[in-house]
């Protein structure tokens, strides 16, 4: 969201913002205050975006732009297009960073499954300017999803605000994130063991707040393993510079196929290499070509675990370094310069961003 508004406001001169709240827990005022106070807005507009106020929400929105002189429409998020007015005739942006079926992660029932085929069936009868994604895989994917004039993949980005001098010698294993469904920490959990195992002086760090991390502990030796919290990015930062090499494993999903996770350029950042799952997604593309980690098999532990424990004893403080210049690919500031390039191309008058 930070990237769409700073790139938007910096190349249109009247921006309004539109949030639909999709339920009073999300909205924290003093929070979303110092958050949105960061941009460069004419007018910040919150609307109840609950599903039993669907009809009010479209119709206030509907009259907005039939009072106000937009030219142009930005949407945040899949479900954010229902609240288009069909017969308003503007162009469009649709910005997407997740595909619905994220949620057969968690149940791949047949309640879940004819939920996300009603989305996508709901979204195929709209038309838009230009899709947004973050990666080509889902831009690819999309194309077949949603009828639009053009398709373009830009990375979320990172904020790459840390200096090179700030980098320190690591000598651990590290895991850093949540510990939701995708992140395949079971899969993850079986690796470490297996590693573990092969040389029991390797250490690990997880870097988390959330409980669910605790299942890597598993079958290790308790002393072997740490376990820290990171309040914010620079606290993130500074926990990884214990490691030397970080872990990025997912399954060969679709949902995964079409993602690029912020955390991988976030490891490159702090100057870790990458482990990565070989299959075809941006992170392996990113590897293949650049360089900054090793790809691996999901299917053979054992010895991945062995070359994994090999490509680590072989890392030294100048592949550190080279992580975090690599890393600059993927930083907020590129992605923003990509995302402006864009805009410049077909810039015209007033633009309201609904999310």
């Amino acid at each position: 969201m930070s990237l769409i508004l700073t790139a938007y406001s910096t190349v249109y001169h009247h921006v309004d913002f539109i949030w639909l709240v999709p339920h009073p827990k999300y909205y924290q005022e003093n929070g979303f205050k110092e958050f949105i106070s960061q941009f460069r807005l004419n007018q910040i507009v919150l609307i109840d975006g609950r599903v039993k106020n669907y009809f009010n929400s479209s119709k206030e929105i509907k009259q907005r732009l039939k009072n106000l002189d937009y030219t142009r429409l930005v949407m945040v998020g899949t479900t954010s297009i229902f609240f288009l007015p069909r017969m308003i005739r503007i162009e469009s942006d649709y910005f997407i960073n997740g595909i619905p079926e994220e949620r057969f992660f968690h149940q791949s029932n047949w309640k879940n499954r004819l939920h996300v085929k009603l989305i996508w069936k709901s979204i195929s009868f709209y038309s838009v300017d230009r899709v947004f994604s973050v990666s080509m895989y889902m831009s690819n994917y999309l194309k077949a999803k949603i009828k639009a004039k053009s398709y373009h993949s830009i990375p979320s980005g990172i904020y790459h605000n840390q200096d090179r001098d700030k980098l320190m010698v690591g000598r651990k294993m590290v895991y850093s994130g949540s510990g939701a469904p995708w992140q395949w920490l079971s899969q993850l959990s079986s690796l470490w063991q297996e590693i573990h195992r092969q040389d029991p002086t390797i250490q690990f760090l997880v870097v988390s707040r959330d409980p669910r991390t605790k299942i890597l502990n598993s079958g290790l030796n308790p002393d072997s393993i740490q376990f820290v919290q990171g309040a914010n990015g620079d606290e993130v930062f500074y926990h990884l510079q214990e490691g030397k090499l970080g872990f990025l494993l997912r399954k060969d999903h679709l949902v995964n196929r079409v993602s690029f996770p912020i955390k991988f350029g976030e490891y490159l950042a702090a100057g870790l290499r990458v482990v990565v799952s070989d299959f075809e997604w941006e992170c392996a593309d990113f590897v293949n070509k650049n360089g900054g980690g090793i790809l691996v098999s999901n299917h053979t532990i054992e010895k991945e675990a062995e070359r994994i424990i090999d490509y680590f004893n072989s890392l030294t403080f100048d592949d550190k370094i080279e992580s975090h210049e690599l890393s600059k690919v993927l930083s907020r500031s590129n992605s923003k310069k990509e995302l402006q390039k864009i805009l410049e191309e077909n810039k015209n008058g007033f633009l309201e961003i609904i999310k």
